[in-house]
């Protein structure tokens, strides 16, 4: 409770608002539909969002990743693993730190003809964040399974529970935009995640390109998700 007053309250609410604001706490977050009233208990996104134990109602929201040593599923190759799991207000966080200090390496790799260098990484780290937090954002919370991060030595592979939701088909995606979890969505663009402007795989497709990289590949069924980035081609030649 004191993490919500101290921390989020104060993002998802203007400050003249709040301070003028006689409702008690569980009013509070009802207006934010953290809270049922009626049933005197939180919602999913209450749950999630700031829950101690979010997986004990929610079984599959957490993260897992796994490192192999090989560009296949090989489990006699993986060097590294790590799950994530708890609130999303310390999950977000933590991935994000994870993404920046253990996912992304840069190195300086000698400039043709010169005695400079050029400092590259193997995967941009805006594109893999923005990646991350659509999964965590629209994945289906009704799944039992988690959302799967592989590291390959030439790619990695995020998995999602939940296909298109809808008006986006295969036809409209990525241009249209459709939001499978709109109280979760609206506490990321609190908390500075996401902007909500449906500009995310555009901005993905477009970094990518003009940065050298191959465009992100996205596979989806009914009832799953998943996208594919390759490591940086620099990388793999140096």
């Amino acid at each position: 409770m004191d993490i919500i007053k101290l921390s989020y309250l104060t993002l998802a609410i203007d400050a003249d608002i709040l301070n003028e604001n006689h409702r008690n706490f569980k009013q509070q977050l009802a207006s934010l539909r953290l809270f049922d009233l009626k049933h005197d208990k939180p919602t999913n996104s209450g749950i999630l969002l700031f829950g101690m134990n979010p997986t004990y109602f929610l079984f599959g929201a957490y993260i897992q990743y796994v490192k192999t040593n090989d560009i296949d599923r090989n489990l006699d190759k993986v060097v590294a693993e790590k799950s994530f799991k708890g609130a999303l207000f310390d999950i977000l966080r933590e991935i994000d730190n994870f993404i920046k200090n253990n996912i992304v390496i840069s190195k300086p790799v000698r400039i043709p003809d010169s005695f400079q260098d050029n400092i590259i990484s193997n995967y941009p780290y805006p594109v893999l964040r923005e990646l991350m937090m659509n999964a965590i954002m629209h994945r289906d919370y009704e799944s039992n399974t988690p959302i799967y991060v592989y590291e390959f030595l030439d790619r990695i592979e995020i998995h999602n529970a939940g296909g298109l939701y809808g008006e986006v088909n295969r036809e409209n995606f990525p241009n249209k935009n459709a939001y499978r979890n709109p109280v979760l969505a609206e506490a990321m663009k609190n908390l500075k995640y996401i902007n909500r402007f449906n500009f995310g795989i555009p901005f993905v497709q477009k970094y990518l390109g003009e940065n050298g990289f191959t465009l992100a590949r996205f596979d989806f069924s009914s009832n799953s998700f998943s996208v594919n980035l390759n490591i940086n081609p620099l990388w793999q030649s140096e």
